[in-house]
C-alpha cells in the first residue's frame, strides 16, 4: 500500500504476537502476489517538464529515483503546489492538498478486500475485533455459534480508514461487542465515525482474553438482551 498509494503505512503490533508461539508455515516466495513499481523515465524532450505532483486516479504520485536526469524536484516539509512541487503559501492551495492527501487515505478501500464476516451476515450479536485479539474471538464465537447463539465475528485489519462499507455491515446485526485490550479505543471511532452503539469489554491487566472469558462475558450480553427483550414485552 505504501508502494501504490505512496503514502505512509503504520503497522500496529502488540507484545502478545511479539511474545507468543504458534505454528506458521512460511509461504513460498513464487506464490505472493507480485508488488509493481513503476518509476518515471528521464524525458527525452529537454523542454518537458516533470510534474512531481501529477496523480493517478488513485490519487497516488510518480516515485523518481533520486538522481535521475531531469527528475529533480523539492522535497521537503513545506506546502508544495499542486503538480509542480513548488513551495506554495497560497491558501487555497494548501486546502486542496490536504483534502487530497485524505482523500488518498479513503482510497485504500479501494485497494484492499473489504473484510469478511464469519457466520450469518445479520443476527442477534456481531464481535467486532483488531489486532490480536482475533484468535481469542474467533474462537470464541465458534463456541457459541456451535452452542446454537446467532453471533458472528468481524476482524478489521485496517482501521484507517474503516472499510467503506462496515456501517452497513454493523447494522445487519442487533447488537455489536467489541472486545479490546484498552479503554475502548476502536469503540469510539465506531461510535464516532459511524454512529452505530456498540458494547466494549475491555480489558488492561497486562493479559490477552482467554477463550472462556469472552464466551462468558458474550453469553452474558446475550442474556441480558433477551431479558430486556422480554421485560419489554
Amino acid at each position: 500500500m505504501a508502494t501504490r498509494l505512496m503514502t505512509p503505512v503504520m503497522v500496529l503490533s502488540d507484545g502478545y504476537i511479539a511474545n507468543g508461539s504458534e505454528p506458521w508455515r512460511i509461504p513460498d516466495v513464487n506464490d505472493l502476489e507480485p508488488i509493481p513499481v513503476q518509476h518515471p523515465a528521464a524525458p527525452t524532450d529537454e523542454a518537458e517538464k516533470f510534474l512531481p505532483y501529477l496523480r493517478d486516479q488513485l490519487l497516488s504520485r510518480p516515485w523518481a529515483l533520486p538522481g535521475t536526469v531531469g527528475l529533480m524536484h523539492r522535497v521537503g516539509g513545506l506546502e508544495k503546489e499542486d503538480r509542480t512541487g513548488n513551495v506554495s503559501y497560497d491558501p487555497a492551495n494548501h486546502q486542496h492538498m490536504v483534502n487530497t492527501r485524505a482523500q488518498k487515505v479513503r482510497n485504500v478501500n479501494d485497494v484492499v478486500a473489504p473484510p469478511q464476516i464469519f457466520g450469518p451476515p445479520q443476527g442477534d450479536l456481531l464481535v467486532l475485533s483488531w489486532g490480536g485479539t482475533y484468535g481469542a474471538c474467533r474462537t470464541a464465537v465458534t463456541h457459541l455459534q456451535q452452542a446454537g447463539h446467532s453471533v458472528s465475528h468481524l476482524h478489521l485489519r485496517w482501521v484507517n480508514p474503516l472499510p467503506s462499507d462496515l456501517g452497513n455491515q454493523l447494522r445487519g446485526f442487533q447488537q455489536v461487542v467489541i472486545p479490546e485490550l484498552n479503554t475502548g479505543q476502536l469503540r469510539q471511532l465506531i461510535q464516532g465515525q459511524l454512529q452505530v452503539p456498540a458494547v466494549g469489554i475491555n480489558k488492561v491487566e497486562g493479559r490477552p482474553f482467554s477463550v472462556a472469558e469472552l464466551v462468558d462475558k458474550i453469553a452474558a450480553i446475550l442474556q441480558a438482551r433477551e431479558a430486556d427483550l422480554a421485560a419489554s414485552v
